[in-house]
Order: C-alpha cells, then sequence, then structure tokens
C-alpha cells in the first residue's frame, strides 16, 4: 500500500503561508508521543522544518521517522501526516528566503 499525497487546495495553501506556528508530533523511543509547536514554510509541496541537531525532535526521527502536523487551529482543522527526512546542514536557497520573508 502506497501513501497518498493529497495537495492543499486554495484555501490551505494561505493558511501555510499565513499561519506562524505548525505542532509535529513525533514519536519517543517508549512509545509515548513528544508534541511541540515549531516554525514552518510549506514549499514545493513539502513541510520545512528547523530544529536543533541534537534536538528530542531529530533523536525521535532518527529512531522512527513517522509524524503528524496539526495547524493551531482547532475549528478548522488541518493535519498532515507522514515520513520527516532529515537533512543536515542548509536549506536551499529559495526556503530559507522563504523562511526569512515569513519570519522577519
Amino acid at each position: 500500500m502506497s501513501d497518498l499525497v493529497v495537495p492543499p487546495g486554495a484555501a490551505i495553501r494561505e493558511r501555510l503561508v499565513r499561519e506562524r506556528n505548525v505542532w509535529l508530533c513525533t514519536v519517543r523511543p517508549d512509545g509515548s508521543p513528544h508534541v511541540t509547536p515549531v516554525w514552518f514554510v510549506f514549499l514545493r509541496d513539502r513541510w520545512w522544518i528547523g530544529v536543533d541537531g541534537v534536538s528530542v525532535k531529530v533523536r525521535n526521527l532518527e529512531r522512527f521517522p513517522r509524524v503528524s502536523l496539526a495547524l493551531e487551529d482547532g475549528t478548522s482543522p488541518v493535519v498532515a501526516e507522514g515520513e520527516a527526512v532529515l537533512r543536515r546542514g542548509l536549506f536551499p536557497e529559495e526556503v530559507l528566503e522563504a523562511f526569512a520573508e515569513k519570519y522577519a
């Protein structure tokens, strides 16, 4: 069975540009969830999230890369699930520019 990828519609894309935080849920080694708000940009149909390389989030992802993401609005939820890819080093220039524009 393969994962179904559904690109977000216009209303959701607008929220992805506007909203500053997304809740990231990773799984600890004991199976319990670790949930934290993080800054993000959504670009190239991917969530880009910068974290400290020694954070709990990274340690969890090194063991189990499945994640859930949820925008903060409980009235109109936007939830994404999938497998994270850890990227060491700098993001591509357009991603860095998107972060600078969003969080300047």
